[in-house]
């Protein structure tokens, strides 16, 4: 078990070293949330964390109504974190703190959020990333559906109490809000994480075929670049292409009828 805590840019300015020395042994930082929200302390956090030494994760709070806006929010998560290591996992924040999606009409079905949830995680798992889902012992117990995550979903559990009362699995357990560290100002979330994150994970050959699988789905889906739109247009009809998967990758067999089908051979 090591003893951690969560930052987000309302934790302001933060000592890393003093917290570190403190004996916090990971810490968990916002990336960013909605489609295009990003937290404006978050390079320097994980720069000036990473400097002292700290084994970091990452989290990103939904917005998302619906599972599009979900699959929409893993893109932007994923261009957040471009080019950072976590050593914990990539973690969806599911809660409604601000009241955001009540004001906004959301469904708060264990159907709803469960699929919103999964659509986070496929947008995300070709990324080959360790991945995992924030929910208050409530969410977790009325709202969404862990077995359906999937057994390499971790789960972070929040509920501020002496010891959780919740009876399904979770990695790490956020058991405060009003914590105090040195090097941070104010109170600050913490954590204990019961999962040793810092050991390499090997993937195995299963769960490379499933991010393969996803990511190619994933392009197939995709239409042609603005640029090539036109190019595209000509050639399905002309038939040198068969109208599918514009941005797939192509093999040597089918540049070679390409080639043939153009009188080039």
């Amino acid at each position: 078990m090591t003893h951690g805590i969560d930052v987000s840019e309302f934790d302001g300015e933060i000592n890393w070293t003093q917290v570190k020395n403190a004996g916090i042994q990971f810490a968990i930082l916002r990336c960013g949330y909605g489609q295009s929200g990003q937290d404006f302390r978050f390079s320097d956090y994980y720069a000036n964390a990473r400097q002292a030494g700290l084994p970091l994760g990452t989290y990103f709070y939904s917005y998302a109504l619906n599972t599009a806006a979900a699959a929409r929010e893993a893109q932007h998560t994923q261009r957040l974190i471009e080019g950072k290591s976590f050593e914990f996992p990539v973690w969806l924040d599911m809660e409604d703190a601000d009241h955001y999606k009540e004001e906004h009409g959301f469904s708060f079905t264990r159907a709803h959020v469960t699929a919103i949830c999964q659509s986070w995680l496929e947008g995300m798992r070709p990324s080959g990333r360790k991945l995992g889902v924030y929910a208050s012992e409530y969410w977790l117990e009325n709202y969404i559906d862990v077995a359906a995550l999937g057994s390499d979903c971790g789960i972070w559990l929040a509920q501020w109490s002496e010891r959780p009362t919740y009876a399904g699995r979770y990695d790490v357990w956020q058991y405060t809000d009003r914590g105090h560290v040195p090097g941070i100002a104010g109170a600050v979330d913490m954590d204990y994480a019961y999962t040793d994150y810092e050991e390499d994970d090997e993937v195995t050959q299963e769960q490379f075929n499933q991010m393969m699988n996803t990511y190619l789905k994933q392009l197939e889906a995709q239409t042609p670049s603005n640029y090539a739109k036109e190019a595209w247009a000509k050639a399905t009809e002309k038939g040198v292409l068969d109208g599918t998967g514009p941005r797939l990758f192509s093999t040597r067999e089918q540049l070679a009828v390409v080639l043939d089908r153009l009188d080039l051979l």
